[in-house]
């Protein structure tokens, strides 16, 4: 189960540390790894479907996102790897949620 954006996107929570996101339009699927222990906080985002040959695409660093608006911060970042506003911005929503303690489901907004 997960969530049908408008846009061609889909955003599906795998697992407490990764969320699969396929992107219709292009074809193209992210999964989204987020290592959030006592040594550090960052994300992982591969290139690939969900259990085949994956392609490290980029790492963010939460460290670097302590600005007041943290959702936009981020988004900023992921559109370095994935080029697609809106995108982008929904990941952000759903990391936030993963790393801050917030809903999933607040994405819907």
């Amino acid at each position: 189960m997960g969530i049908t954006l408008t846009g061609g996107y889909h955003l599906e929570r795998l697992s407490d540390d990764s969320i699969l996101m396929k992107m219709n339009l292009f074809q193209d699927s992210f999964l989204i790894r987020v290592v959030n222990d006592q040594k550090s906080k960052h994300v992982l985002i591969f290139n690939g479907e969900y259990g085949k040959r994956q392609d490290l695409e980029g790492v963010i660093f939460w460290e670097h996102h302590h600005s007041e608006d943290f959702v936009q911060s981020v988004s900023s970042s992921i559109e370095e790897f994935i080029p697609n506003q809106r995108c982008a911005l929904a990941l952000s929503y759903v990391l936030d949620g993963l790393l801050n303690g917030n809903e999933f489901k607040e994405i819907r907004q």
